[in-house]
């Protein structure tokens, strides 16, 4: 039993490790910012497959605080810890629910208002968006994430489908 738990621990470091790894290269790449963000949610995904959720939830933890103190672009990292970091975890146990649809409709909405709120009114970045184009810039980000939000579901529904088996397959290769 302990050598399973400190196992699982384990793979939550690695985990950890990885998605830290991945959100240091948002502010290095062109649009790192929002794939950096979905990969190191599709970790979050396999490792929660492969230890848990408990220990994923642990190494999200761990990989959102690293992240807001060694990341340069901090939309990056907001959209991890709003979106792309929890969901995949939070969409695996609301899996065969029959209300899943509303609470995706409730994440959505929660984590796009919350995502929109720092964004413009904490780090400032849509001020020139909000100067130009005037009030209607919020109604159109929050239905751009909106529509960013169904395409990351989707996109993970079809990960699950086709990619997870195989990939769980090969951690287990390579971590024994």
């Amino acid at each position: 039993m302990i050598v399973n738990r400190t196992r699982k621990i384990a793979y939550g470091g690695i985990a950890a490790a990885l998605t830290s790894a991945m959100l240091v290269l948002t502010g290095n790449l062109p649009m790192g910012g929002y794939v950096c963000a979905v990969l190191a949610g599709i970790v979050n995904l396999c490792f929660s497959c492969k230890i848990g959720r408990l220990y994923t939830w642990l190494s999200f933890a761990a990989s959102g605080i690293i992240a807001c103190l060694l990341c340069t672009d901090r939309s990056g990292v907001l959209l991890y810890l709003l979106l792309t970091g929890y969901y995949p975890m939070l969409r695996t146990a609301i899996q065969g629910h029959w209300f899943r649809v509303v609470l995706k409709a409730l994440t959505a909405v929660g984590s796009g208002s919350i995502y929109l709120f720092l964004c413009v009114g904490i780090l400032g970045m849509a001020e020139a968006l909000l100067q130009q184009y005037g009030q209607m810039i919020p109604a159109v980000l929050m239905i751009g994430y909106g529509l960013a939000f169904i395409a990351f579901d989707y996109m993970l529904g079809q990960f699950e489908k086709r990619y997870l088996g195989e990939v769980i397959r090969m951690m287990d290769r390579l971590m024994k």
